[in-house]
């Protein structure tokens, strides 16, 4: 996937808590005091906790979500068939389908 192909809209949860690990790569992760988080690094995001992230290289980002309860996986299902689509989704798309999974966008 090309990094300029997906949207990620600083958001909150309304019904469910974050847990990331940074695996392989730094990832700008963007909740609570934390701005980049190193290989080795956790945070754990609480519900209404505004969080983003992004790639700032250009080397595929690993990083392990956890999501309590499960809900937002089917999230990342349809992500998937969007960004597979012809069409790269916009933020509109993405807030539309963020909203299906109770969280709200805020920039």
């Amino acid at each position: 996937m090309r990094r300029e192909a997906l949207f990620v809209s600083a958001a909150f949860a309304v019904i469910y808590t974050v847990a990331v690990l940074a695996l392989r790569t730094t990832i700008e992760f963007q909740a609570l005091d934390i701005r980049m988080m190193a290989p080795t690094t956790f945070v754990m995001v609480p519900i209404g906790a505004v969080h983003t992230f992004s790639n700032p290289t250009d080397k595929p980002a690993r990083f392990l979500n956890t999501f309590t309860p499960p809900l937002y996986i089917g999230y990342f299902e349809e992500v998937s068939k969007l960004i597979q689509a012809d069409d790269a989704p916009g933020p509109q798309q993405f807030a539309e389908l963020m909203a299906r999974y109770d969280t709200e966008v805020v920039s």
